[in-house]
C-alpha cells in the first residue's frame, strides 16, 4: 500500500521552497535596502515566528546579483570576541571555498583575526567584482547573554569591514525583546523590519497547498484553522500535521474533523505554551486564566473585564498588579494590545489550551 507521508513538520525547516510560504514583502525590502546600500539590516520577531526559515530561503527570493553566507550566532560553545572572529573566518572559508569562488591557499596567513578576514574579503572582491556578499547571521543577540565578548569591539570591527568592503552586507535576526538591548552606532542607524504572522492569504496556502491532490475542505474550514492559530507558521503547522494525521485516508475535511483535530492537538505536549506559563508571575498566570476565559468578540477583552472577573474569584486582587501583569505579556508578545484597553491572544491556540489546562478558581 503507497504510504502517505505527512507534509508538515513541525520544528523542522522545510527541505525545499515549494513548501515555505509568504514573506515575500520583507525579502523585497531586504532587497531594496541592500540597493541603496544600507549595509547592515536587522530582522526582529517572536521566538517561532519563522526567523531561522526566514534566512534558509533569503537567498532564493532575492533577485540580486549575491552569494550568502548563513552563520548562526546560537550554535557557537565560545563567545569570546577571538573565537567569534575565528568562527567567521571559519565559516567563511569554508563556504566561499566550496562554491569555488576564493582561493584560501592565496590567503596570507596572519596571527591578526581582522586581517585575515580582510584578505579573505579582498579575493573574493577581486574574483568576483560585480556580486554583492551577504552575510546571514541568526540568533545575533546570543552573544548578550555572554559577558566574554564585548559586543562594541565586536561591531567596531564589523564597522571596519563594512567601510573598507563596500560590496559586504550584513542581515542580523534577533528575538523581539532582545532589540532594545542591542546599543551600539552601527545598530542605532540600522534599518528595522519585524517578522509578524502570516498574511491570511499566505496562511491559507499553507494550510491547502501542500495537501491539494490528498485532502479536501469543506467551506469556511481553512480560514477557521488559520484562525484558531492566528496566522502563526508555527502553530498552522502543528495543527496541520495533527489534521493530516487524522483525516488523510479519508481525503475530507469538515468542521467535525477540524474540532476532533483541536481536541488532538490540545493534548499534544506544547513546549512553547508550558514555557509561556512557567515563566510566567502569579498575577500573570490570573491574567492569562481570565483572558482565556471571557468571551469577547474576537478573542478581544478589556482590562475591566479582566480585572473584574478576578476580584469575583478573590476579592483581595490587586487591580493594578493586574494591569501590570497584562503589559508585561504584551511585551513578552504573550498578548496583543488592541487599542489602550483591550487585549488579545497573540496566538488563539494559547486560549483554547489555557480554558482547557486552568481555571481562575486555581
Amino acid at each position: 500500500m503507497h504510504k502517505i507521508i505527512n507534509p508538515y513538520q513541525p520544528y523542522k525547516i522545510p527541505d525545499a521552497k515549494d513548501a515555505f510560504f509568504g514573506r515575500e514583502a520583507i525579502a523585497t525590502w531586504v532587497e531594496q535596502q541592500i540597493i541603496a546600500q544600507r549595509r547592515l539590516l536587522i530582522l526582529y520577531g517572536l521566538p517561532l515566528i519563522g526567523k531561522t526559515t526566514l534566512l534558509r530561503f533569503l537567498p532564493q527570493m532575492l533577485t540580486l546579483n549575491s552569494v550568502s553566507v548563513p552563520l548562526s550566532f546560537a550554535e557557537l560553545a565560545d563567545y569570546s570576541g577571538n573565537a567569534v572572529l575565528a568562527y567567521l573566518i571559519q565559516e567563511l572559508t569554508g563556504q566561499l571555498d566550496g562554491l569555488n569562488l576564493i582561493a584560501p591557499e592565496a590567503i596570507p596567513t596572519t596571527a591578526d583575526a581582522v586581517s585575515a578576514l580582510d584578505h579573505l574579503l579582498a579575493q573574493f572582491q577581486q574574483r568576483n567584482p560585480d556580486t554583492e556578499l551577504l552575510l546571514l547571521i541568526d540568533d545575533f543577540d546570543a552573544l548578550l547573554a555572554h559577558t566574554e565578548l564585548d559586543m562594541a569591539w565586536f561591531l567596531d570591527i564589523v564597522r571596519t569591514l563594512l567601510t573598507r568592503q563596500p560590496f559586504l552586507h550584513l542581515i542580523l535576526t534577533v528575538q523581539y525583546t532582545s532589540l532594545p538591548r542591542l546599543q551600539h552606532p552601527l545598530l542605532d542607524s540600522a534599518p528595522i523590519q519585524q517578522i509578524t504572522t502570516l498574511n491570511p492569504n499566505d496562511a491559507l496556502q499553507l494550510i491547502t497547498r501542500p495537501v491539494d491532490k490528498v485532502i479536501r475542505f469543506d467551506y469556511g474550514v481553512p480560514k477557521r484553522i488559520a484562525d484558531i492559530n492566528s496566522n502563526h507558521p508555527h502553530y498552522l503547522t502543528i495543527f496541520n500535521n495533527a489534521l493530516f494525521t487524522r483525516c488523510a485516508r479519508e481525503g475530507w475535511v469538515n468542521l467535525r474533523h477540524l474540532d476532533e483535530t483541536l481536541d488532538d492537538v490540545l493534548a499534544k505536549d506544547l513546549p512553547s505554551f508550558r514555557q509561556v506559563w512557567h515563566e510566567a508571575s502569579l498575577v500573570e498566570r490570573a491574567a492569562l486564566a481570565a483572558g482565556a476565559t471571557v468571551r469577547g468578540t474576537h478573542g478581544v477583552f478589556t482590562r475591566q473585564e479582566i480585572a473584574a472577573l478576578t476580584l469575583r474569584y478573590d476579592k483581595k486582587a490587586d487591580e493594578e498588579a493586574l494591569l501590570t501583569a497584562l503589559e508585561s505579556l504584551a511585551y513578552r508578545g504573550v498578548l496583543v494590545k488592541m487599542g489602550a484597553l483591550s487585549y488579545k491572544f497573540h496566538v488563539d491556540l494559547l486560549r483554547f489550551w489555557l480554558k482547557q489546562n486552568f481555571t481562575l478558581a486555581e
